[in-house]
């Protein structure tokens, strides 16, 4: 099915549905175990720069260890929701990814407007549409989105499926 294709049979669901309670909870543990990647990712970086002084090699060792149980946990609790989700009421799970898919043709829709259209964002953005559609299909739990390829991340997250910061 073509993209294009897609991006009408998605945009003929019902936008309402990505607001159930359940699935905005799943979104907020999702948007929390990529925050926890990214921090880590950095974390490694920052450990393989090279010139860092003793101490702070230590100090990045002993943040990198704690965000690895964080992520550890993090990712456990969103695994036994997900399968919670996918035993007693899969078609939300569905929806979740597919408003996922609709963001992301946004995304690419934007991006084909600008001069010159930037190829290799659009690449990923496409890219993770497949993602997203393997979520779908169960073949995986959930997808790191890449907050580099998407101008105003957060607030557009938080307007597109309609998360609010939780104080």
């Amino acid at each position: 099915m073509s993209i294009l294709a897609r991006f009408f049979e998605i945009n003929s669901y019902n936008k309402t549905m990505f607001n159930h309670p359940v699935i905005l909870s799943l979104e907020r543990q999702r948007l929390k175990l990529c925050a926890l990647q990214f921090a880590l990712n950095d974390a490694f970086n920052l450990l393989d720069q090279g010139d860092s002084t003793s101490e702070q090699k230590t100090e990045t060792q002993q943040t990198i260890q704690e965000l690895q149980t964080e992520a550890q946990q993090a990712e456990t609790i969103f695994e036994n929701t997900i399968q919670h989700i996918i035993k007693t009421r899969p078609k939300l799970i569905v929806n979740w990814a597919n408003q996922h898919i609709r963001f992301y043709l946004e995304i690419i829709n934007e991006l084909k407007q600008e001069t010159p259209p930037n190829t290799t964002f659009i690449n990923i953005a496409e890219e993770t549409i497949e993602q997203w559609q393997d979520v779908i299909q169960d073949k995986k739990y959930y997808v790191m989105d890449n907050p580099y390829l998407i101008k105003n991340y957060e607030s557009r997250q938080q307007t597109y499926f309609g998360l609010v910061d939780e104080e």
